[in-house]
């Protein structure tokens, strides 16, 4: 009787490794919203609008993204050392 948690325990295991991680392949997740990959880390597309009814075209000088670069060097130590990090990044973008 004491196998069964032990055995559910595995499988509950098993299937967390299933769980889909966009940040490591976004791939699915672009074809999904029929978006191309960027073509750079300064070019991208960018969703709006529900269902990415609405893309633009985003593009920045490299030194423009290198503004961007620079505001996460050295990386944040805190999540909320993060997030403030973010929220300039997305008022100088």
């Amino acid at each position: 009787m004491r196998a069964v948690p032990a055995l559910m325990m595995l499988i509950l295991a098993g299937c967390s490794a299933l769980v889909y991680n966009p940040a490591k392949d976004p791939e699915p997740l672009l074809a999904l919203y029929d978006v191309e990959s960027p073509i750079s880390p300064y070019q991208f597309i960018a969703c709006s609008r529900t269902g990415c009814s609405g893309i633009s075209d985003i593009r920045f000088s490299r030194s423009e993204w290198q503004q961007v670069v620079d505001l996460f060097t050295p990386p944040p130590s805190t999540a909320e050392e993060e997030r403030k990090i973010i929220a300039q990044a997305i008022g100088l973008m």
